[in-house]
C-alpha cells in the first residue's frame, strides 16, 4: 500500500474585529510531531502537490496542526471563518468517506477542553461529521489535555453516539523537555551539587515566581503575595495589570471570593510596583524555550503559576513547560494550579514535597482559599534559616533526581504509540 502523510501548506489566518491577525494552523515540525514518528519511511507531501496525482491504492494520513484555542481553529472566533472540515479539499474528504484517509488534528501543545461551558465542540464535531458524511472513526485528535478521551467517551455514552473519533491525550511538554528536544545542553539544567555550592556562598531568596502572560489567577496570586509582604524581598516577575484591575480585583467570572488582597489599598500598592522585571520585559512573547538559570540558583523554591488554575477543573489535566523548568533546574516547587494539580502530577509519576512542607493547599477547592494557603505556607517557610534550607535541600535530592530522570527517560508519547499499535489500519503500517 502507498502511504502518504500530507499537510496543507496554505496559511489560514483570522482577521479579528480589532484588526489583529492570528494563525489558526501551523506547518508540522518533525521534532514536535507525535503521529509521524513510527512512519519515517513514508513520504510527507503537501496536499497541493498531491491533489492532481493521487495513486488509486494510496492511504493518506492528513495532518492539521492547530494554533490557539479550539474556538479559533473551529471557526468560531470570527464569523465566516472556515472550519476544520470546510478547509479540507473534496477529493480528500471522499477518501475519508471511503476509509482510505485519516484526518489527524493535533493540538498537543494546548490543554483546552473541547466540551466547555462556552460551547459544546463535541456536538459541533459530530454535526460536521454528519453534514459531510464522514465516519468519526477516521478522525484522530491529539491534545495536551490528559483526560480528554475520558471526558469525550463519557459524552458519547450520554448522547448515544456509537461511532466515536479517536482522542489521545499526550503530555507533550514533558515529551519536548526530555533530552534532545527543547533543552539538550548542560546550561539548560542545574545539578544538585551546583545548587549546594552556590547557595552556601550567596544570599538566597525564598522563592521565584515567573509570570508572563497576564491571567486572572496570576493577578490574584501576585496581589496576594503583596498583601502578605512576599513580593519585595523575593524574585517575582509580573507585567502591568489591565487597567480595570488598577484599584480592585473583581474578575467577571467570579472565580475568586473577596479577600483583603483584592481590595483598593493593596491593589493600588501592587500596581505602583509593576511591572516587576527579572529576566525580560517581553511579557507577551512566548518564552517556553528560555531557561533562566540564575533565578533558580538565587532562590530555594519555584512558585509556579501554571496555565490553568481556576478553570476547567473537571474537564482538563494539562501541564505546560512552566512545571518542567524547575524540574530541569532540580528545584523544589509549589504549584499554583488547578484543584488537585499536585495529585495529578503525581499520577504522571513525579514526586512532590509533602515530606518537607504542608501540601494540603492542593486539596482546597476554593480558589481564593487555595492561594491564601500557599501564601501562608510561604510565610512559614520564610522563617527557616539558611543552614536549615541547605540541610533540607540535601534530604530532598533523591526526589529532585527522580523527577529529572523521569522527565528525561519516560516515553511520554506512549499513549499515541499505544493508539497506533491498536489501530486496525495504522498498526499494519509502522
Amino acid at each position: 500500500m502507498n502511504v502518504f502523510f500530507t499537510y496543507d501548506e496554505n496559511i489560514h489566518e483570522t482577521v479579528h474585529s480589532n484588526g489583529e491577525v492570528t494563525s489558526r494552523f501551523r506547518l508540522p515540525k518533525d521534532w514536535f510531531n507525535l503521529l509521524v514518528d513510527p512512519y519515517r519511511k513514508y513520504p510527507r507531501v503537501s496536499i497541493q502537490n498531491l491533489e492532481n496525482n493521487v495513486p488509486e491504492d494510496c492511504y493518506i494520513i492528513h495532518e492539521i496542526h492547530t494554533e490557539r484555542s479550539p474556538h479559533d481553529w473551529m471557526g468560531y472566533a470570527v464569523r465566516g471563518s472556515v472550519n476544520i472540515v470546510e478547509m479540507i479539499p473534496e477529493w480528500l474528504l471522499e477518501k475519508v468517506r471511503n476509509k482510505t484517509a485519516i484526518l489527524y488534528y493535533d493540538q498537543s501543545c494546548e490543554g483546552f477542553a473541547l466540551n466547555s461551558a462556552r460551547i459544546d465542540l463535541y456536538r459541533v464535531f459530530h454535526q460536521l461529521f454528519n453534514d459531510y458524511n464522514l465516519p468519526p472513526s477516521q478522525i484522530i485528535y491529539s491534545t495536551g489535555n490528559l483526560i480528554e478521551n475520558e471526558v469525550y467517551r463519557a459524552w458519547c455514552t450520554e448522547h448515544n453516539i456509537s461511532e466515536c473519533m479517536n482522542v489521545v491525550g499526550v503530555n507533550m511538554f514533558a515529551h519536548t523537555f526530555a533530552n534532545g528536544y527543547i533543552f539538550s545542553t548542560d546550561d539548560s539544567q542545574i545539578s544538585c551539587t551546583d545548587h549546594l555550592k552556590y547557595k552556601a556562598k550567596n544570599d538566597i531568596k525564598l522563592f521565584n515566581s515567573l509570570n508572563r502572560v497576564v491571567r486572572d489567577h496570576r493577578v490574584a496570586m501576585t496581589s496576594m503575595l503583596n498583601y502578605y509582604n512576599l513580593v519585595d524581598d523575593n524574585l517575582v516577575s509580573q507585567d502591568k495589570y489591565p487597567a480595570y484591575y488598577a484599584t480592585e480585583f473583581s474578575p467577571w467570572q467570579r472565580e475568586f471570593d473577596p479577600h483583603p488582597a483584592f481590595e483598593h489599598s493593596n491593589m493600588v500598592n501592587i500596581n505602583s510596583k509593576l511591572p516587576l522585571v527579572l529576566d525580560t520585559n517581553q511579557f507577551e512573547i512566548n518564552k517556553a524555550t528560555h531557561f533562566f538559570k540564575e533565578v533558580y540558583l538565587d532562590s530555594w523554591i519555584s512558585l509556579i503559576t501554571e496555565t490553568y488554575c481556576t478553570e476547567l477543573n473537571t474537564d482538563t489535566i494539562f501541564f505546560s513547560e512552566k512545571i518542567y523548568k524547575p524540574i530541569r533546574a532540580r528545584q523544589p516547587f509549589i504549584l499554583v494550579g488547578q484543584y488537585n494539580a499536585l495529585s495529578k502530577l503525581k499520577d504522571e509519576g513525579f514526586m512532590t514535597f509533602s515530606e518537607f512542607w504542608d501540601e494540603s493547599y492542593d486539596t482546597i477547592e476554593n480558589n481564593t482559599l487555595r492561594l491564601e494557603a500557599i501564601c501562608l505556607l510561604l510565610k512559614d517557610l520564610s522563617k527557616l534559616s539558611k543552614p536549615q534550607w541547605l540541610a533540607m535541600y540535601m534530604k530532598m535530592m533523591p526526589i529532585l533526581e527522580h523527577n529529572m530522570n523521569l522527565l528525561n527517560n519516560k516515553n511520554w508519547v506512549t499513549p499515541m504509540h499505544r493508539f497506533v499499535d491498536n489501530h486496525p489500519i495504522l498498526k499494519g503500517l509502522s
